[in-house]
């Protein structure tokens, strides 16, 4: 991030807050950095040949950035998951609905969201639990907040971070802890970090 900083002007470079991803639109290569700053939010659209680069506001702070395997841009915001397509440079809403709940899911809450050959995976924050998509975006399986039993200060687990899949089971990391999730059963196994802690990927 800091390196970035040297291209932008002082005003955009105080307002970077930390998501970064590389895109490939057309022939050009590009960084995208989500800012936030004096209630403005959105992303940084720089060209890493140039350095040129273009600010595009959003009516939400971005919370991650994705780049999926057919080279679609994903944002999470906290209004909605956008997708800004390579074939026709349109920014599109996509809903994502839950079955616990009538209301969509608040894709501010999304921490990470990774891709499989069948699947998307989201995790999320503030105890909203993980949640496994189609490629259409249709829920596969709700795994709902987990609750941590004898542990002072801890309700439940309220973060999640990353995935990896190992053969058939999709291992995925929190703030307190690992789980494994059997890809084919959904079945859910948490494991403690010994020292309590909270374990991450990257």
């Amino acid at each position: 991030r800091n390196h970035i900083k040297q291209f932008l002007k002082p005003e955009h470079a105080a307002s970077i807050n930390g998501e970064v991803a590389e895109w490939n639109f057309g022939d050009q290569n590009y960084l995208v950095v989500s800012y936030s700053n004096n209630y403005k939010n959105g992303f940084i659209l720089i060209d890493k040949k140039t350095f040129d680069y273009k600010i595009y506001e959003l009516s939400a702070y971005v919370t991650t950035i994705f780049v999926d395997k057919e080279n679609n841009l994903w944002l999470g915001t906290e209004k909605g998951i956008l997708i800004a397509s390579h074939l026709i440079g349109k920014i599109t809403s996509i809903p994502l609905g839950t079955t616990k709940s009538s209301q969509l899911l608040q894709p501010g809450n999304i921490y990470t969201i990774h891709e499989t050959k069948d699947h998307f995976w989201l995790t999320t924050r503030f105890g909203r639990g993980i949640f496994k998509y189609d490629k259409n975006w249709n829920l596969i399986h709700e795994f709902g907040s987990y609750k941590i039993e004898n542990i002072p200060n801890y309700e439940h687990i309220s973060d999640g971070f990353d995935f990896k899949l190992v053969g058939n089971t999709m291992y995925s990391t929190s703030d307190l802890g690992m789980f494994m999730i059997d890809n084919t059963t959904n079945n859910r196994t948490h494991i403690l970090a010994p020292d309590r802690s909270e374990v991450k990927l990257r």
